[in-house]
């Protein structure tokens, strides 16, 4: 049932699987069609596995020279810091020009820089950029800059929750009832 620290794939499974309080969960999933339509969206039961160890394995069978793409990037906070800069001068230039173009500047480039700001805070939150966490939580906070509201360190906290409970910790900061069967 145990490997090392980690729980198995069917181990995880039925120990999150028993924290559902008995509530069957559905997942929204793209299900292909058999009848030659387009991919649909459609709620499908969740199995309670964790589908990301499954994927990763299936992936890396078919194609191991992706391996070598996985580790540290520090370049991504070189790229992080060229888009806050460019958020902010945008938001500088939006605030001299009228309200629709305003509005168009935060759709056609702010949604976009927000997005890959985002993207940086969670590589961050997984130690991917630099690989020490003093320096990714930096990072973050650098990317987080242009945000209205501070939310890096919270992403990361309660991000990580959850994979923490593979090692066998507990699990942080929930709320009664929803964390365990026992409510």
């Amino acid at each position: 049932m145990i490997k090392g620290r980690y729980l198995t794939d069917d181990a995880f499974a039925e120990r999150n699987h028993t924290r559902r309080m008995g509530i069957s969960s559905l997942v929204l999933a793209f299900r292909p069609s058999t009848s030659g339509d387009d991919a649909r969206l459609s709620l499908l039961p969740d199995s309670g596995k964790d589908e990301h160890w499954h994927r990763r394995r299936a992936i890396l069978g078919e194609h191991p020279e992706i391996r070598r793409l996985f580790g540290h990037n520090a370049a991504t906070a070189t790229i992080a810091c060229v888009v806050v800069v460019a958020q902010f001068a945008s938001s500088a230039a939006a605030a001299r020009q009228s309200w629709w173009i305003a509005l168009l500047l935060s759709f056609a480039v702010g949604a976009f820089c927000m997005h890959y700001l985002h993207v940086v805070i969670h590589e961050c939150s997984h130690n991917l950029v630099f690989g020490n966490s003093s320096l990714d939580k930096a990072c973050a906070i650098l990317a987080n800059l242009p945000g209205v509201l501070p939310s890096a360190m919270g992403f990361r906290y309660y991000h990580l929750s959850p994979m923490s409970l593979r090692c066998g910790r507990s699990q942080r900061s929930v709320p009664a009832g929803w964390g365990n069967s026992s409510g």
